[in-house]
Parts: C-alpha cells; structure tokens; sequence
C-alpha cells in the first residue's frame, strides 16, 4: 500500500514514471513504456496492459491520456501484486484466457468472463481515482471519472455484441 514512500505533492508527469519504474523493479515486472499511439499486445491494438504472467506493463506514451492509461495499468499491477479477491478469481476462473481467445476470434462462451472482467476494471478504476487524488496527478479527474464509467459500460455491451473497440473509437472517445 506504500504509506511510507514520500511523494512529491503535486507529483509530476515525470515524478510519476519514475515511481512506476521503481515499483516495477520492486515487484519483478517489465516495463515498457512505447513511444506510439497504440501497443499491440495479445492480438489486439491497446493504449496499456498489464500481464502478469509475463510480468510486463505496457503502455503507449503517444495515447492521448498517457499518464492516466499508466495509472491505470499501475493499479492492475497492484491488485495482481496484493493478490485482490477480484484478480484471483479472474485468475482461477481463466477469464484473461478465454478474453484472449475469444478476442482471437475463437468460440468461447465469453458470459461470465464478461462479468468477472467488468467487475475487475470496475476495482481497479477506483483505485486509479484514488491514486490520482493522492498524488494530485495533473489529469482531469472529472473527465477521467467519466471516461472510466464510459468503459465500465463497454464491457456491458461487449457482453451482447463480442466485440472490441477498434482504434480511434474508444468506448470513452464515442458520443
């Protein structure tokens, strides 16, 4: 949880990726922050990504609310490092599986999946909030709100249609 780390009030952009850095190394995961719009990760275009099997945190640093997108898969990381409740089941009921391959194009009965991964992101997009307000990220915290409930509920409609946002149409991008 990190209540001894003295962060810098304000943190900057720059304070940030540093800090992420750092906690990457502690925690044995890869870094990889790519100088592009979008990362190709697992057979889909994506602005970030955490895996923990190959311990390695991606993100774009062209995507337009980098610094947010690597808040987020920041707390992905934390909840797979403190073991949440939610990560483990997603884990033990091989949700990330079945998404790849169902993200793939095979046949994979996706209803709980859906479920359990919306449950997930809903998690961790609380705990980005909150690690933006503690470390006054300079990100609009209001529109970031809005953005995040904009893919909570993509993750509805991908429950009925299947399918993923292509790039440029972002679920928090369309009106």
């Amino acid at each position: 949880k990190h209540e001894d780390i003295q962060w810098r009030n304000p943190m900057t952009d720059e304070d940030f990726i540093a800090f992420v850095k750092k906690e990457c190394k502690h925690y044995g995961v890869k870094l990889s922050l790519r100088d592009s719009l979008y990362c190709r990760y697992g057979g889909i275009n994506m602005s970030g990504g955490f895996d923990d099997g190959n311990r390695i945190l991606v993100c774009a640093k062209r995507a337009d609310g980098f610094i947010g997108i690597l808040a987020h898969e920041y707390c992905h990381m934390m909840q797979w490092a403190e073991k949440s409740p939610l990560w483990v089941k997603c884990g033990e009921e091989r949700s990330y599986e079945a998404w790849n391959k169902h993200l793939c194009g095979e046949k994979v009965e996706m209803s709980a999946h859906f479920e359990n991964m919306r449950d997930l992101e809903l998690d961790n997009e609380k705990r980005t909030v909150a690690i933006i307000k503690k470390l006054k990220l300079d990100i609009d915290i209001e529109f970031y709100i809005k953005k995040a409930n904009a893919y909570i509920m993509f993750y509805n409609y991908m429950k009925i249609t299947g399918l993923w946002a292509k790039p440029g149409n972002t679920p928090y991008s369309n009106e």
